[in-house]
């Protein structure tokens, strides 16, 4: 039970970060529906690690292409980004 509420969870946090973090941008010509970028605050950390590689999953089986951004922590890179 503690497993399955975890994963619901981390499902559950999955979703909150990908209404503040994910953006699809139009369409190309190689079939692709679009691009979506995840900004994470510091791939170093397991958490992110494992929230983009399930925000990865799902564009791909979407048919979206998928970009992935790191911060390390640093509001710069952020900004550059």
């Amino acid at each position: 039970m503690k497993k399955r509420l975890s994963a619901v969870a981390v499902v559950l946090a999955a979703i909150m970060t990908l209404s503040l973090s994910v953006y699809a941008v139009g369409a190309d010509d190689a079939g692709s529906k679009g691009t979506i970028a995840f900004s994470a605050y510091n791939m170093a950390w397991e958490y992110y690690v494992t929230l983009s590689q399930g925000v990865k999953d799902a564009a791909e089986a979407a048919g979206y292409e998928y970009i992935e951004m790191d911060q390390q922590s640093d509001q710069s890179i952020m900004i550059q980004q």
